[in-house]
Formats: C-alpha cells, structure tokens, sequence
C-alpha cells in the first residue's frame, strides 16, 4: 500500500522580529519535512507579519527560486487597521 504525500499548509521560514526563528532558511525547513515525510509545503516569511510584506513576499520568491518545487510560496498581504473615531 502506498502512503499519501503530506502537504504542510504552515510553512513558514525567516526570522521574525521578536523570537528566534524555527526555519531561517528553505534548506533547514526541507531537512524538517524530509524527517517527518512531509512530500511538500505552503511557505510564508514570518518577517512579513512585522515589517513591509511587499518586500518581503519578493524576498521570500528569491529564497525559493533556488529551492525545491516541493515549497510553494504563500504571499502575505498588508494587515488590516482598525480605526477607532470618536465622532461624538
């Protein structure tokens, strides 16, 4: 019987701003999911959640571009502001 190839929908690599990262680089991720048989995965840079995601979503192409199709970039987009006017 063959075992289904998993798919990791969380990856993520980078260093965010205040923690240590677990995965800074695609390789270390890959040795990760070789380990635990994860065939492939949907990557984010936790950088984008603390400072400019356009910048990082292109670094983000450029860290995968010279990794493994098995890593599939999820870009990440500008959060929401709530707005909070006092208008009374």
């Amino acid at each position: 019987m063959k075992v289904p190839s998993l798919f990791d929908i969380n990856g993520r690599i980078g260093c965010p701003a205040t923690a240590r990262p677990e995965f800074q680089t695609p390789g270390q991720l890959l040795t990760r999911m070789d380990r635990f048989g994860i065939g492939r995965a949907l990557v984010y840079d936790v950088a984008a959640r603390d400072y400019n995601p356009s910048w990082v979503n292109n670094k983000l192409l450029d860290q995968l571009s010279d990794a493994s199709e098995r890593l599939i970039p999820a870009f990440t987009s500008q959060r929401h502001r709530q707005v909070n006017l006092n208008l009374a």
